[in-house]
């Protein structure tokens, strides 16, 4: 039986906490670390093992006069120091910048972008228009660029596309 005390558990956890071995056995504990923050994580893990009953192991009668006092049933505790490195975050958005070119008012040009996600955490992420410097004021830049949703998520270590669509509503720098 494996134990992570409660207060490390949104951090480490076991997926499988319990088995049974037999005599001469061995495994393998797995440990799922989910890091929130960047910075270094330690949490003791503990392995309690107990000695069942083996029925193929029991005497009676004169024999058990003769064995030796048998040894009393101990639990036997050893402690695991789990340490992860958590890490920030890491977002990439390729290409980096777009160019729509020239573009007649009314006419619609359409393309993608992909938001990377290089680290373990899952990153959200939201999406803001901005007007170009010296470009078109008012309403226009933002009614200008529609995206298919302005707030989302990546999970770790994934990629999410997102498509755009530029239909300036008039002549300008957007």
């Amino acid at each position: 039986d494996c134990k992570i005390p409660t207060k490390f558990r949104s951090v480490f956890w076991l997926p499988v906490s319990t088995g049974q071995l037999r005599p001469c056995e061995s495994t393998k504990v797995v440990c799922q670390f989910s890091p929130d923050a960047d910075r270094v994580f330690t949490a003791p893990m503990y392995c309690t093992a107990t000695p069942l009953e083996d029925e193929d192991q029991h005497v009676s009668g004169l024999l058990k006069l003769a064995r030796k006092k048998e040894a009393v049933k101990e639990e036997r505790v050893c402690s695991v120091r789990l340490v992860g490195h958590g890490r920030q975050p890491a977002i990439r958005v390729d290409p980096p910048a777009v160019n729509c070119g020239a573009v007649q008012a009314f006419s619609e040009v359409t393309g993608s972008v992909d938001i990377m996600n290089s680290s373990n955490l899952t990153v959200y992420y939201t999406v803001q228009t901005m007007a170009a410097d010296g470009g078109v004021h008012g309403d226009s830049a933002p009614k200008a660029l529609k995206v298919d949703h302005t707030e989302g998520s990546v999970a770790g270590r994934c990629t999410q596309k997102l498509n755009f669509v530029f239909r300036p509503p008039q002549r300008g720098t957007y």
